[in-house]
């Protein structure tokens, strides 16, 4: 991809309407991305699996169980489920919730390849709150750069809690916005009431920060798991990194 591409945007080959809300799709060479009010919401790489940003860390996750049992709640156009389903393939059984059934339809026509992925169009909060068994519950779900106020409240880390297994990992995306700075440390301290809290090591040039918040197992425990497993090539080394520093709020 050259400047001039990069500055002009790229070819947009989708742009859906969802209320006053614009969802489009890029391609830039090798490059397709998901904006969501000009947000990157999705991100794929043809030359390689890895994106180089926050999505990469989720997928690690689903080594520390031999067939894992995932739930996402937020969509975009599948980044997330593309990545942990090649990594695992049909040793993984995943869901997502998705408020906007127009975002399933953008998913279906942005991956690269049927991905296995039961979806379901409907509330996060609200669905989980009859949700049992899954091994990892992934919220990645926004509104712009904010997450919803319903999902950093008590009730939901709670309903989510109940939803894991007894050995589940709940792990998040927090976007660290002027508005969302400000609420963070709170929301850790209500996930600290239920879970061992960590954070993995995406690197400085990035507002996003990776929790991962465990009902069981302590830091080493999920690095060794990870480790023991998970196959990365050289492109995906800094990924397993980032776990192996991984630190405790």
């Amino acid at each position: 991809m050259n400047l001039l591409e990069r500055f002009l945007g790229g070819n947009r080959t989708v742009s859906v309407h969802i209320g006053k809300d614009r969802v489009e799709v890029f391609d830039w060479g090798y490059e397709r991305v998901v904006k969501f009010n000009g947000v990157v919401y999705s991100r794929l790489n043809a030359e390689t699996l890895y994106t180089h940003e926050y999505w990469d860390f989720f997928a690690p996750l689903g080594f520390v169980w031999p067939r894992p049992k995932v739930l996402m709640i937020g969509l975009g156009g599948g980044t997330i489920a593309y990545q942990m389903y090649k990594l695992k393939g049909s040793a993984v059984s995943m869901e997502a919730i998705e408020v906007n059934r127009e975002m399933v339809g953008i998913m279906q026509g942005f991956l690269k390849e049927d991905v296995p992925l039961k979806v379901t169009v409907g509330d996060g909060a609200e669905y989980v709150k009859k949700a049992q068994g899954y091994d990892i519950i992934i919220l990645d779900a926004y509104i712009n750069d904010l997450i919803p106020e319903q999902f950093i409240s008590e009730e939901f880390v709670s309903d989510v809690n109940s939803a894991l297994s007894d050995d589940g990992i709940f792990a998040l995306n927090y976007i660290k916005s002027s508005n969302g700075y400000e609420k963070f440390d709170r929301y850790v301290e209500t996930l600290k009431n239920l879970f061992k809290v960590y954070k993995v090591s995406v690197g400085f040039l990035t507002s996003n920060t990776i929790l991962v918040c465990s009902k069981k197992y302590d830091k080493e425990e999920i690095f060794s798991r990870i480790k023991s497993s998970f196959s990365s090539d050289k492109d995906g080394e800094y990924v397993l990194s980032g776990y192996e520093r991984m630190s405790e709020l």
